[in-house]
């Protein structure tokens, strides 16, 4: 029922264009069939004008369904987002002196900057420890072999 829901607003912007075109074509028929002067020029008016109104102002539902199916294909496109750690923006005991020694930067704007790249240079530092035993404990497999 959802699915592919910029094409179905397109479908019903047409849909209601021949729909209005028709109701103001076969109402201009019937004004012009009336005995009143007026009714004739209304349904002249009608005529040429209504179908013209009809299909002007369901250009702007036909865009919308445009700009909904043109974003759905965007988001197709679209690589996944990179998963990281959940708790590596968590404010940490980070001081700003720490965080010039980790960057080098003479000043550090926030406290909140400063915690939050304490969380990434540690979630580094674990990752190099987690490295480092994986690689030792393959390169002692590899000895093994050698002998």
């Amino acid at each position: 029922m959802y699915d592919s829901i910029g094409e179905k607003i397109k479908l019903l912007a047409k849909l209601l264009a021949w729909i209005t075109s028709g109701g103001f074509v076969v109402w201009g028929i019937i004004l012009l069939d009336t005995n009143k002067s007026d009714g004739a020029i209304q349904g002249i008016l009608l005529l040429l004008l209504g179908p013209l109104f009809s299909w002007m102002f369901t250009w702007l539902m036909y865009g919308f369904g445009e700009l909904i199916q043109n974003t759905e294909n965007i988001l197709l496109r679209l690589p996944p987002p990179v998963q990281t750690p959940d708790n590596i923006f968590e404010p940490t005991q980070g001081t700003p002196d720490t965080i010039r020694h980790i960057t080098g930067a003479s000043y550090v704007p926030s406290n909140d900057l400063a915690n939050k790249l304490t969380a990434l240079e540690s979630w580094k530092n674990e990752l190099e420890e987690e490295y480092n035993i994986k690689k030792t404990d393959l390169l002692q497999e590899l000895n093994r072999y050698e002998l």
